[in-house]
């Protein structure tokens, strides 16, 4: 199964999502292999994003399973940030979201991460919330900003 996520790809984007603090491809791969059951399930849905053969970041979107909506996730290298690419990707999870008959996906980000802010927007959401200790990062809880897009009435 594993391969089989591997070679996942939508269109021209090849969009896999990383544990935070991943360092190498020994850490993905088993990070990912802790998830074959998520995505057999199909709660799991995976991608690389690759810019020419290069990778350069990853996406995912993750359904909690009987819910009818999902969380999106997404991030691209700092040497590739600006050039559209996580917007693209974005577009192709939404896609992916409506092939998947979801009312809704949901999205995160730090108030301070003003182009994921954008790409969010750019990409229809809305701002929806706010939380000022949401998410422990290296032991400190941390603010974030909360997106909501409606997929279907």
């Amino acid at each position: 199964m594993l391969k089989n996520c591997l070679s996942k790809s939508l269109a021209s984007l090849v969009l896999i999502i990383s544990p935070i603090g991943a360092k190498t491809a020994e850490e993905e791969k088993t990070f990912l292999e802790s998830q074959e059951e998520k995505i057999k399930l199909g709660e799991e849905h995976q991608y690389t994003i690759f810019f020419g053969k290069k990778i350069v970041g990853g996406a995912g979107l993750k359904i909690e399973r009987g819910k009818k909506y999902g969380d999106i996730g997404y991030f691209v290298g700092k040497k590739f940030q600006g050039k559209g690419i996580a917007t693209k990707a974005t577009k192709k999870l939404i896609k992916k979201a409506k092939e998947l008959g979801l009312i809704g996906v949901k999205a995160t980000t730090h108030p301070f991460k003003i182009g994921s802010q954008k790409v969010l927007e750019r990409t229809g959401f809305k701002r929806v919330g706010y939380m000022e200790k949401y998410m422990l990062i290296k032991e400190e809880l941390q603010p974030r900003l909360f997106y909501w897009l409606l997929l279907k009435e």
